[in-house]
């Protein structure tokens, strides 16, 4: 899901696909080049304003610098806001980058003015900025990221004042390689992931988690009383996921990222109307979505602000988080889609390697995910819970499966918190993702992404008295060369046709036998991207996979790019068309399914 770098899935530019975010920019790592993954390296804020000759009831517009950075790349992303009560004039950002760096951007109309000056300016929906938008302008690119205090903007015809500096947070650990798209971005496991990952405009920093679940604002939690939702669904012996009267679902699900940033609220909402976007998914053909959030998203009693435009969204207008998030699953139960909650980042910011971070327990991760269960017990479209995002390892620390110490096994937290979650909400399946790199326990030698790696399952078992067989998904993430390079993806390795023996034995061969959903996987779709796509959603097809959520929805994950493009509303069309081929019933290349 840079789901950024920091999922900040998140947005996942979470890391690279994050990091444009959220969700989520991760690029693994890892001595074979687990790619970096979409996490936070680095992070930087600035704070910058236009001044010069403006009209006096007109607010300067504000500007924040956040940057993810990794070993060869970097995310930028901008946050532009006009706090006044008039429109701002026509904009330009500058800031200085030696010229041939970028290798993607999104919100504005990128130019280099000079070889070492870079020149943004807006597209007909930010410029002129209305009064009170705020909105995100990004860019990826190789080398050395541009310094933070070279951005400047400027409304037309006045002077571009130099920025100061803010406060930036400590930088987060670089990720070791972790094989491998809220936003984002990142955002983006995504993968951002992350780098989540963040994404969209961000407003003030998200509360710290709290030590434990705190009352909870009242929400509207009322939906259509239908019969269209035929839960509870149960896992077969045989793997496949059946609703109530015992029927075969088909669950083809998106991510959607945003709560789980410092925004809390999904991304795009700067923008468009939330009842728009989600009728737009299902004339697309999706019926399901995988919301991440944080614990903030559950805590705060503020309004997200700048990432939440109420003139367009006016029933969302005095909600706190968590009372929007309930009013999106309501619509999406209107709409007939199934939802999925993800706890993405514990600190709303980078996805972690365990479930517990300095500040947040593993007591109070349980905790919330049990106020989550709880809170949507009858909410008639909430199905499952995944338990966290994204658990890895790097540099010998952080996640693994069967090292039989809860403080680092993820098998042993991933029962506990299963467990806890069904004696709230019996009625909900229970997600668990994978690992990264298992240090040679029960794997084969090929590179996973974060989350990615349930080999380990073949010789560690989820005890099924903690979390029974037929409540139990097994749900990998899974990216190709956009988020994460990894040697099979080389040239002379026969990529892409190397590929579906490679899947066989880091997916298909625990299909069957368990419930696998594929929780996040997507990337650009361009040049080898677009081969292990089209390659990948062949062998999906030669497998029969019916489950699936791609990340991502937003176009804002900077490592994958997402469904939409970046004017919020414009389908990807080629990305679009090669996924609906998992359930239009198109051909499928039959040297494949060999």
């Amino acid at each position: 899901m840079c789901p950024g770098v920091t999922q900040s899935h998140e947005t996942r530019p979470e890391e690279l696909r994050h990091c444009a975010q959220s969700s989520k920019l991760p690029l693994l790592s890892g001595t074979v080049m687990h790619a970096i993954p979409r996490r936070v390296v680095q992070r930087l804020s600035l704070i910058a304003l236009a001044c010069g000759a403006i009209a006096p009831a007109h607010a300067a517009l504000s500007l924040t610098i956040a940057q993810d950075v990794w070993s060869g790349g970097f995310c930028s992303r901008a946050t532009i806001r006009n706090p006044g009560s008039t429109a701002s004039g026509a904009w330009t950002l500058r800031f200085e980058m030696p010229k041939g760096q970028l290798n993607g951007t999104w919100n504005g109309q990128f130019k280099n003015e000079s070889a070492t000056t870079v020149a943004v300016t807006g597209i007909s929906w930010n410029s002129p900025t209305a009064p009170g938008q705020s909105f995100e302008v990004g860019f990826c690119g190789t080398g050395t990221a541009p310094s933070p205090t070279s951005f400047r903007i400027a409304e037309a015809g006045a002077p571009a004042p130099a920025p100061s500096p803010a406060p930036a947070p400590s930088p987060a650990p670089a990720p070791s390689p972790a094989p491998a798209p809220s936003p984002a971005p990142a955002p983006a496991p995504s993968p951002a992931p992350a780098p989540a990952p963040a994404p969209a405009p961000a407003p003030a920093p998200a509360p710290a988690p709290a030590p434990a679940p705190a009352p909870a604002p009242a929400g509207d939690l009322s939906v259509p009383a239908t019969g269209q939702f035929k839960l509870p669904f149960s896992v077969a012996t045989d793997g496949r996921i059946l609703d109530s009267q015992g029927v075969a679902v088909s669950i083809r699900g998106v991510n959607w990222f945003g709560f789980e940033t410092q925004d809390l609220v999904a991304h795009g909402l700067w923008q468009r109307n939330y009842k728009d976007m989600i009728g737009q998914m299902k004339d697309l053909g999706f019926n399901a979505v995988r919301l991440p959030f944080c614990p903030a998203t559950l805590r705060s009693t503020g309004r997200p602000s700048g990432a939440l435009n109420t003139s367009v969204n006016p029933d969302l207008a005095n909600k706190t988080p968590l009372q929007v998030l309930d009013r999106i699953v309501a619509e999406f139960a209107t709409r007939g889609f199934y939802v999925l909650l993800d706890h993405h980042r514990p600190d709303c910011n980078a996805i972690s390697t365990t479930p517990q971070i300095p500040g947040y327990t593993m007591d109070q991760w349980v905790a919330d995910l049990q106020f989550v269960a709880d809170r949507y017990r009858n909410v008639p479209n909430v199905f499952a819970i995944d338990l966290k995002n994204e658990p890895h390892s790097t540099g010998g620390s952080g996640a693994f499966w069967g090292t039989g110490d809860i403080s680092n096994d993820w098998k042993l937290a991933a029962e506990r918190a299963g467990s806890a979650v069904l004696s709230s909400n019996s009625k909900l399946l229970v997600f668990v993702e994978g690992v990264s790199d298992n240090q040679g326990r029960c794997e084969n030698p090929d590179s996973h992404w974060w989350g990615g790696n349930i080999e380990p399952v073949a010789c560690y078992p989820i005890d099924e008295t903690k979390i029974p067989k037929n409540r139990l998904v097994l749900s990998p993430h899974i990216y190709g060369p956009s988020v994460s390079g990894q040697p099979y993806f080389n040239d002379g390795t026969g990529f892409p046709n190397n590929m579906p023996a490679i899947w066989q034995n880091q997916l298909g061969r625990f299909m069957g036998k368990n419930a696998v959903v594929l929780g996040e996987f997507g990337g650009r779709f361009t040049d080898k991207d677009r081969q292990w796509q089209v390659k990948f959603v062949d062998w999906m097809k030669c497998k029969g996979v019916r489950n699936f959520f791609y990340w991502s929805w937003n176009p804002n994950s900077g490592d994958t790019g997402g469904i939409l493009q970046d004017d919020w509303q414009s389908v990807s069309q080629d990305k679009y068309n090669n996924l609906k081929r998992l359930w239009d019933g198109s051909a499928v290349d039959a040297n494949v399914c060999k």
